[in-house]
């Protein structure tokens, strides 16, 4: 989501694309719920625990073969 990679610290930088997508290369063999609480811990260190300035949705999908 936009909330996301829009999200801003104190210092107005935005949080963006690239760290998200970095983030996720480093997380992607891990369980989809920590992967979501990953980034939910990220977005809080990068903002100081600066509240959201707009709605952030995080939607994990993980497929199991069987």
């Amino acid at each position: 989501t936009y909330g996301i990679i829009e999200f801003r610290n104190f210092k107005k930088e935005f949080y963006g694309s690239e760290r998200l997508y970095d983030l996720l290369e480093k997380v992607k063999h891990l369980p989809i719920d920590v992967i979501v609480q990953r980034i939910k811990e990220s977005l809080k260190e990068f903002g100081g625990n600066r509240l959201p300035q707009d709605d952030v949705t995080v939607l994990g999908i993980e497929f199991k073969k069987s």
